[in-house]
């Protein structure tokens, strides 16, 4: 059911994006590098699929930098929800403005899926999460993507992730 992206993005980019965010890393202009992985939702139940997402946090101010930009991939899911979904495997990347709070976390910003579908209407979509630290490494958030009602369908995509920070 997924619609290819307009702007033809493929597996090049995502490389390139992966090495953009190594060098960030290595000239120590990152606050930290994450790791995160969970499963997916779509409408309110778990769409037999998962997600791994990459995320670099930078910018001076918050405990761990103000920005985090980031690149991920969703695999194939299928929802049983009230509008049935069989949707392909995503690619994601995306930008969002963090702000820490003692160990609790709130990001916004923009994301662009490289892929259109039942849950994502239109390839860039508003990008909303919410995490708790556990420590220094440890974090669980959950992640929501949606198109604000802009384009149609607009199901969203949601992740409950566990993240492990470098």
């Amino acid at each position: 059911m997924g619609k290819d992206s307009k702007l033809n993005i493929n597996g090049v980019w995502i490389v390139l994006a992966f090495i953009v965010l190594l060098i960030l890393f290595a000239l120590n202009e990152a606050e930290a590098l994450e790791l995160e992985a969970g499963p997916t939702i779509l409408s309110g139940e778990y769409a037999e699929g998962g997600a791994m997402l990459v995320t670099e946090r930078f910018g001076e101010g918050n405990v761990y930098g103000r920005w985090a930009v980031g690149f991920g991939y969703v695999s194939k899911q299928y929802c049983h929800c009230n509008y049935p979904a069989d949707l392909d495997e995503n690619n994601l990347f995306q930008l969002q403005r963090v702000i820490d709070y003692e160990r609790a976390e709130l990001g916004i910003g923009m994301a662009y899926f490289t892929n259109t579908n039942r849950a994502l209407g239109k390839n860039m979509t508003w990008s909303l999460s919410l995490g708790w630290r556990f420590n220094d490494h440890w974090t669980m958030r959950v992640r929501h993507y949606s198109n604000a009602g802009s384009g149609s369908p607009n199901l969203g995509q949601d992740m409950l992730t566990l993240g492990y920070r470098f």
